[in-house]
């Protein structure tokens, strides 16, 4: 960070928009001693050098009244702009959903089950489907398919569609997607097929939800149990948009801390800085990513320093950054963008948050 503070010190000042400012101005009213109040002008030119001129200076001695100095653009600011793309982190609420929050049990079991669920008055086009479970240890691949109801509201041997789920031995949302959108009619009921990964996506507290379950060509049922499932549909897929944040403001005097959440989980981001969301050398800004492979994504800021952080099993992820006490630095502006690691999001890997401008204060 020192070394992009040194970079900073040697830009002049832009705006959120990217206008160019060639001097930080201060008015500062010196408290006199009587009738007139001089007004003393600092001028931060473009090399950051301070100039100072007096525009008057008549002070009388008669009685002391008070010292008052007033300092404006002292205050650092970080405020978000843009909008970011998703990636395949965070939970998005899905069509049709059954315990989405709650603690989870984790419970083993047979080797097959089956969740009933039911499309309600609209017609669903469904994406994808997730899952709250890990495997015992180590990852599996499993089966993931959705099933026809009889007319009794039992599992049929009808696949509505098929796909598989990567599972891993961290416990959370695992996302089977289907090669072809699966149509399922209005108030249709159909059934959530899926493999036992060894921990199954069972909570130990909300309402139950019909299940099924075989160990053999039968299915056996129906029971109801506390079964978690999330069905994407294909307005929804692709996830949650990562989200910049910030807890401080950039100071000379204090270190900050930039924040990402609904970011891939167990992953890592990369904070890109630069100091202009206009162009990034010769190329305008904001930078649609679509002929790079990632549809809807936009770089918005320049790719002048990039710092790496882990994401934590929420999707999250934090960086402290400190500045010089330097007091050019004061007043200078520069952006943030988080991008995230992502093989899923698109054929970049990459998802990306929205952008921030920060300006830097004493």
């Amino acid at each position: 960070m020192e070394h992009f503070a040194r970079h900073l010190s040697s830009k002049p000042a832009q705006n959120v928009a990217g206008g160019r400012s060639s001097a930080t101005r201060f008015s500062i009213p010196v408290c006199s001693w009587g009738e007139s109040i001089p007004q003393v002008n600092f001028t931060r030119s473009k090399q950051l050098t301070m100039k100072i001129s007096i525009k008057s200076l008549a002070l009388t001695w008669a009685t002391a009244s008070c010292l008052a100095v007033t300092a404006n653009a002292q205050t650092g600011s970080y405020s978000a702009f843009g909008n970011g793309c998703p990636g395949t982190g965070g939970v998005v609420t899905g069509c049709l959903n059954k315990n989405l929050t709650g603690a989870w049990g984790g419970n083993s079991g047979v080797p097959t089950f089956a969740l009933g669920a039911d499309s309600g008055a609209s017609i669903r086009l469904i994406c994808a489907v997730e899952l709250y479970a890990s495997t015992q240890s180590g990852n599996l691949n499993g089966n993931l398919s959705l099933l026809a109801a009889d007319a009794a509201g039992a599992p049929t041997a009808t696949v509505l569609g098929t796909t598989q789920i990567a599972w891993t031995s961290t416990p959370g949302w695992h996302r089977g997607r289907f090669a072809t959108p699966v149509i399922i009619q209005p108030n249709t009921k159909f059934f959530i097929s899926f493999d036992n990964p060894g921990r199954l996506p069972y909570m130990s507290a909300g309402p139950d939800n019909v299940e099924h379950w075989h160990s053999g060509p039968a299915w056996r049922g129906p029971y109801t149990a506390r079964w978690n499932y999330n069905v994407i549909c294909c307005n929804q897929v692709g996830g949650a948009v990562p989200a910049i944040g910030n807890s401080g403001v950039p100071s000379i005097s204090t270190p900050f801390t930039v924040n990402m959440t609904s970011g891939k989980a167990s992953s890592a981001a990369l904070l890109i800085t630069g100091v202009s969301n206009t162009t990034w050398g010769v190329i305008p800004l904001p930078l649609d990513l679509t002929v790079a492979g990632a549809a809807n994504c936009n770089l918005l800021v320049s790719f002048d320093f990039t710092f790496g952080f882990p994401t934590d099993a929420s999707g999250s992820a934090s960086a402290q950054l400190g500045l010089p006490n330097q007091s050019s630095l004061i007043g200078v502006q520069f952006y943030q963008q988080w991008a995230v690691l992502d093989a899923g999001a698109n054929a970049l890997g990459l998802s990306f948050s929205n952008g921030a401008a920060a300006k830097i204060g004493a």
